[in-house]
């Protein structure tokens, strides 16, 4: 565990490229992080304020992986503050769940916080008021309001939590609203940032009016893009870099758990070139294989025909396409596969 002296870790970005990855780094030397910010060459995490020390009295260890401690002389009266290292598994835990409810982007990811606090036997009334004050904090500022609560009182913030426990973690319906307002799609020249998304399966065939492609004995990523409501088409990479922790961002890790009906296990990295969009015309159907029902033990083939008001694009050109993007009308992902 770390010295209660330490007062940042500062990991270098030869070490790790972005602020999660570097943030993992961190975690091995600190026993909490306040605050964070990156600078043009690293990434710094602090344990504690400068004014927990002495002026003048800090110092920086460099150690082996592209990371440095800077420790201080902790003042009389910091020292009086409770050393992390004391902390019960309550605490810990309540610190945790803090950090995951702050990542909460709905009441399905609440609703499992909820079964944690519940699986989790809280001896510390304080900390079980404290975890769940966090939830009820967090259910406000995602404007969550079920009947009967006011945030009036401890018995009102108790018929919440249970409320949150009944309530399913995947949606009981077939059809699911997207995370957040998606963005509509009107004649793009060039690839857009389709920002995070999930991986659906592997694109079989694309048949729009007046065409059709198949891709022979190459493997296409079947993505979707929660930012557009578009169907996305990529080469497989040959190496997709497996990351430690799933994604949140950009409700992609939603919609693969919708869609597939279980947990992502892995985020990966994909490339998808920004290159000149060509118009192939109104989509009639996509075919895709996936492992949507069996858990990945066996893939399926499965068709679906497209509505009204379905384009498809390909970049850079229809002969030697690098990506294909289909969107508009009602499309959408359900939890039986897309439909329109």
């Amino acid at each position: 565990m770390a010295a209660d002296n330490l007062q940042t870790v500062i990991v270098s970005k030869e070490t790790a490229k972005t602020r999660k990855a570097a943030e993992r780094v961190a975690w091995e030397f600190a026993n909490r992080i306040t605050t964070s910010r990156e600078t043009a060459t690293s990434f710094r995490f602090r344990q504690r304020p400068p004014e927990d020390f002495r002026k003048g009295s800090f110092r920086t260890k460099k150690i082996d992986g592209g990371v440095s401690l800077v420790y201080g002389v902790l003042k009389a009266s910091a020292k009086k503050k409770r050393n992390p290292d004391t902390y019960t598994d309550e605490v810990r835990f309540m610190y945790g769940m803090e950090r995951k409810a702050r990542g909460a982007e709905d009441g399905y990811d609440l609703a499992r916080l909820a079964r944690e606090v519940e699986a989790m036997d809280l001896a510390s009334v304080n900390v079980r008021r404290s975890v769940l004050n966090t939830l009820m904090a967090r259910a406000k500022g995602l404007r969550l309001k079920p009947t009967g609560y006011k945030q009036r009182d401890e018995e009102d913030r108790d018929r919440y939590f249970k409320m949150l426990l009944e309530h399913p973690t995947h949606p009981q319906g077939e059809l699911f609203s997207n995370p957040g307002k998606p963005i509509r799609l009107k004649n793009p020249r060039t690839m857009p940032d389709p920002g995070p998304m999930s991986w659906l399966g592997t694109t079989l065939e694309w048949k729009w009016k007046g065409g059709k492609w198949e891709n022979g004995k190459e493997d296409w990523l079947f993505l979707w893009s929660p930012k557009y409501k578009a169907v996305v088409a990529v080469k497989c990479p040959k190496k997709m870099d497996k990351l430690d922790k799933v994604s949140r961002r950009g409700g992609a890790a939603k919609t693969f758990e919708r869609f597939m009906s279980r947990d992502p296990k892995a985020t990966y990295d994909a490339e998808i070139p920004a290159c000149k969009l060509v118009k192939l015309g109104k989509a009639e159907h996509i075919v895709y294989r996936s492992d949507k029902w069996k858990h990945g033990k066996k893939t399926e083939d499965y068709i679906h025909e497209f509505g009204k008001g379905v384009e498809i694009y390909c970049g850079p050109s229809k002969k030697d396409p690098e990506v294909f993007i289909c969107f508009g009308g009602k499309l959408t992902a359900t939890e039986r596969g897309l439909v329109f």
